[in-house]
């Protein structure tokens, strides 16, 4: 008999390592989850998605299914949710999917990035991910993969401007794990090349931070989904 849901969560994910080895595997994705969501009201990380999956479940198979390892950066108390409430993968577990926590709600982004860059193996490029813009799609991330060069940092194309997610050279990466003087990612890739990659007419930049824009762009089409 199948597990259920709440069985099959991410504890269960978390202890299946696949047999491919680390240097077969793109890139390492750090999901940023660990802010307060004060603006939202609720945790990002398990706004319902597309039917019974979360934000946090939908980004997990996003970067599942390149072949990515995933580290997930949560608050205790999301984390506490996170692995009650998971819902079943749509595509097998990454390869590995590790926690990683933030116990300061308040810090930066930047505290969280180098919280989940701890865990990163040594010469891993890295996708950094923040979890209320889950619009991002294999696509986007494999041109992202197809532009980052050796030093620098790529990121989508958004008409001229750089969008999210970055995805950083391993270099780049040993630099913020590091970085204890710069107060904002701006600042600290500030002395590093940007590669911009095409990714069409994407939704990955779509920033979810408050209901009106969950029910605007999210709500309705989970409904459908259900």
């Amino acid at each position: 008999m199948r597990n259920s849901p709440r069985e099959r969560g991410y504890p269960a994910k978390i202890a299946a390592f696949a047999a491919t080895k680390a240097g077969d595997r793109p890139a390492t994705a750090i999901i940023l989850a660990a802010g307060a969501s004060r603006r939202m009201g609720f945790p990002k990380a398990l706004l319902p998605f597309s039917g019974s999956r979360t934000f946090l479940d939908h980004l997990v198979d996003v970067y599942s299914s390149i072949g990515c390892d995933v580290v997930l950066v949560l608050s205790p108390a999301v984390s506490r949710l996170a692995l009650g409430l998971a819902r079943a993968p749509a595509t097998p577990p990454p390869a590995s999917l590790r926690l990683a926590i933030n116990r300061d709600p308040d810090g930066d982004r930047l505290s969280s990035i180098r919280i989940g860059l701890e865990t990163p193996a040594a010469g891993s490029a890295v996708f950094l991910q923040d979890v209320d813009r889950p619009f991002v799609t294999p696509p986007v991330l494999r041109a992202l993969l197809e532009r980052l060069g050796p030093h620098g940092y790529a990121a989508p194309d958004l008409g001229g401007r750089g969008g999210h997610p970055l995805l950083v050279a391993p270099a780049v990466a040993a630099a913020l794990r590091s970085d204890r003087r710069s107060r904002t990612l701006r600042e600290a890739l500030a002395g590093f090349e940007r590669t911009l990659a095409d990714v069409g007419e994407s939704r990955c930049e779509l920033n979810i931070n408050t209901p009106e824009l969950y029910r605007l762009h999210v709500s309705a089409e989970a409904s459908d989904a259900a």
